[in-house]
């Protein structure tokens, strides 16, 4: 291959990990969001279309609102994905309230009652030192690619950090005698594969590793790598920074959480009483005057999220509601490992 036409298809490539990085303004901020409603998924055509033409406008009408699936697909490869809810996730309980009013606009029913919580997925450790690899072996060509990468958990609301110490660009190699004196092919390829670790770090981030729930408040910080193959192929690159980073983050142990919420609220006193969930909360704190009391405490929102449309609708009893993320604490029950769930970036794909 002459040096002009490798240049030319380094080029297309890098502009290729550009538009990959451009699309990273499609995924939807799942920082805050944490609350959502189904629908069963839509079997026929028609019925796609029409669905998928409703949230087109609702994402124009309500840019804060996130879309994703929960589906199943077992180890057989060639069985096709069973999807079977579409989820509206919102940013808090009258955030989905306005959503399910613009989807009966729309004709599509959503029940407040089918509730989902978006889980996170979280190290059982605070800070990890990970190490991956990959390789490939063709005909043609042979590709090993490894990464060592120190994972931090951060505070709630965060969100994604990324960072490269790698400073060597002498981390580019290849194995064939004729090529071992490549100096502009391991220049291209160090450029290449380091922006690539970039894209997929955040990638995997949002993707999430045990269900795909995405792994918020967290921080990759690359410490070492390198990528070693036959001849240069520029997609190579692209291959090995993905699989690599994929294996050295499975190697953590991973936690489903969710997420513990902050609430606080005015009541009266006779509501305060008669309520079952507040004789539950053991953290609950209580001011007020004999005619009304206020009320602050924290709850998993498994615990509270049957009570919220209460909260919300009895303004008679109940009013000055506030509610945000605390923290997040591990599932007690471990969802099942077939059930996935993915965030929909781009909905037309």
């Amino acid at each position: 291959m002459s040096e002009g036409t490798r240049t030319d298809r380094f080029d297309t490539m890098m502009k290729y990990v550009d538009y990959l990085n451009g699309r990273k303004k499609l995924i939807p901020d799942v920082i805050s969001k944490y609350i959502g409603v189904t629908m069963p998924f839509p079997q026929t055509s028609h019925l796609r279309n029409k669905v998928l033409e409703s949230i087109e406008k609702l994402k124009v009408y309500d840019q804060d609102v996130c879309i994703a699936v929960y589906f199943y697909h077992d180890s057989i490869w060639y069985n096709p994905v069973e999807y079977k809810n579409i989820i509206f996730i919102g940013n808090d309980y009258p955030h989905l309230k306005r959503i399910i009013d613009y989807m009966a606009g729309e004709e599509i029913e959503l029940n407040i009652n089918d509730t989902c919580i978006l889980y996170k997925e979280r190290l059982a450790d605070r800070t990890r030192i990970l190490k991956g690899n990959h390789s490939k072996m063709t005909s043609l060509n042979d590709l090993y690619s490894r990464v060592e990468i120190q994972l931090d958990m951060l505070e709630v609301g965060m969100g994604y950090h990324y960072a490269n110490k790698q400073v060597n660009e002498e981390l580019i190699h290849f194995t064939h005698s004729d090529r071992e004196d490549d100096e502009e092919g391991k220049k291209l390829g160090y450029q290449l594969f380091k922006r690539s670790l970039d894209y997929f770090s955040r990638e995997v981030l949002t993707k999430g590793v045990l269900l795909g729930y995405p792994v918020v408040d967290s921080k990759i910080e690359v410490i070492d790598n390198s990528c070693t193959m036959t001849f240069h192929r520029e997609y190579y690159y692209l291959s090995g920074a993905h699989a690599s980073l994929k294996s050295a983050m499975k190697k953590a142990e991973w936690q489903l959480c969710e997420p513990v919420m902050e609430i606080r609220l005015t009541c009266s006193n006779r509501y305060f009483e008669s309520n079952s969930l507040f004789r539950e909360i053991k953290n609950l704190q209580m001011s007020g005057e004999w005619y009304e009391c206020r009320v602050t405490f924290t709850a998993k929102i498994s615990v509270v999220i049957d009570y919220l449309e209460e909260f919300y609708q009895n303004s008679e009893d109940v009013s000055d509601i506030h509610i945000r993320i605390d923290h997040y604490v591990p599932l007690e029950n471990i969802a099942h490992v077939v059930d996935r769930f993915a965030v929909i970036y781009d909905i037309t794909k």
